[in-house]
C-alpha cells in the first residue's frame, strides 16, 4: 500500500524535470507577455507557436518589445545518487532472487531513497539553474529580429533532440543574466538595457 501511494510522486520526480524544458518569453509594445516552452517557427512577418500540428498562437513580430530566453546551463548533481540508488537496489534485488531476503526491505528503501534525492535536485536543478538571455528589440528592424528569433527556434530545436552543453550565441545586442544576478551586456555593458515595465501575463502555455 505505501509503494502505491508512493508512485503518482515517484512519476512526478522523474517526469517533472522534462516539463521544465527552455523557455521563451515575447514582450510585446502593448505589455502583453507570451511565455511558451513549446516549438515556434517564423512565417512572413509572424511567430507562430506549435503543438504538432497544431497552430497555438500568431503573434505580430513587428509588435514585440523584447525577448527573453532561458537556456538549461545547469549541471545535473544528482547524478551520482541516481546511479548509487540504481546500483543499491540492483544489488538487493538480485540478493534477493539468490536466497537472501533479510534487508531487501530495508536495502530497497534506501536504494529509493538515494534515487529520489538524486531525481530531486535534478528536479530543482532543471527548474532554477538556467541562464537568462534577454534582448531589447525596440530599435531593431524587421529582418534583426527575425534574425534573433530564428536562432533562438533553431537552438531550442537542437537542445531538445541532443545532449548538447554549449551556450546560445547571444551577441552584442542580447544580454545574459546568471542566477547570482553577473551579466554581460554586449556592447555597453555599463548601461542597463532592461526597462522597468509593468506586465501583464495574459497567454501562458507548455
Amino acid at each position: 500500500m505505501a509503494m502505491r501511494n508512493l508512485f503518482p510522486f515517484i512519476l512526478f520526480i522523474v517526469m517533472a524535470p522534462i516539463s521544465f524544458g527552455q523557455k521563451i518569453l515575447l514582450y510585446t509594445e502593448n505589455d502583453d507577455v507570451f511565455a511558451s516552452a513549446n516549438p515556434f517557427t517564423i512565417e512572413e512577418d509572424n511567430v507562430v507557436f506549435w503543438h504538432r500540428d497544431l497552430v497555438l498562437m500568431t503573434i505580430p513580430i513587428i509588435s514585440l518589445e523584447e525577448i527573453r530566453y532561458a537556456e538549461k546551463s545547469y549541471k545535473p548533481a544528482g547524478v551520482p545518487c541516481v546511479m548509487f540508488g540504481k546500483f543499491l537496489m540492483a544489488t538487493v534485488l538480485g540478493a534477493s532472487v539468490a536466497g537472501q531476503p533479510d534487508y531487501t526491505f530495508s536495502g530497497l528503501s534506501a536504494g529509493l531513497v538515494f534515487y529520489l534525492t538524486g531525481k530531486g535536485l535534478n528536479f530543482f536543478g532543471a527548474k532554477f539553474g538556467r541562464d537568462v538571455i534577454y534582448y531589447d528589440i525596440d530599435q531593431l528592424d524587421l529582418s534583426a529580429r527575425k534574425m534573433i528569433l530564428s536562432s533562438i527556434s533553431m537552438d531550442l530545436e537542437k537542445r531538445k533532440t541532443h545532449n548538447y552543453r554549449s551556450e546560445f550565441h547571444y551577441g552584442p545586442e542580447g544580454k545574459k543574466r546568471t542566477f547570482l544576478g553577473f551579466s554581460w551586456d554586449g556592447k555597453k555593458p555599463w548601461k542597463n538595457r532592461k526597462k522597468a515595465k509593468k506586465k501583464i501575463l495574459r497567454f501562458s502555455f507548455f
